[in-house]
């Protein structure tokens, strides 16, 4: 059996209980919402506070809006190009 210093003890012991305790403190993985919901954020959050009635009222739209165009437009389901492309026409008419 090797003998180990004290010090060395010391750190070796450190060592494993960071590592076993790390998955504890790794932050966990979050999915990201659907798609229509990021589509609704990214036209609203920019023009108003989130949560006021005139974000909420504009999130509606938006997020309806991208429903509609998923049964609409494809039988695939929705693409980003799909819901992106009223935005672009938008900004590219600002």
């Amino acid at each position: 059996m090797v003998k180990l210093s004290a010090w060395k003890s010391l750190c070796l012991g450190a060592a494993v209980t960071a590592l076993a305790n790390a998955p504890v403190f790794a932050p966990q993985a979050q999915a990201l919402p659907p798609w229509c919901v990021q589509w609704a954020w990214m036209n609203c959050d920019p023009l108003y506070d989130r949560g006021t009635p005139e974000w909420q009222e504009c999130y509606a739209f938006f997020y309806q809006d991208c429903l509609s165009q998923t049964l609409s437009k494809t039988p695939a389901g929705l693409t980003k190009t799909n819901c992106l492309g009223p935005r672009r026409a938008q900004l590219k008419a600002v």
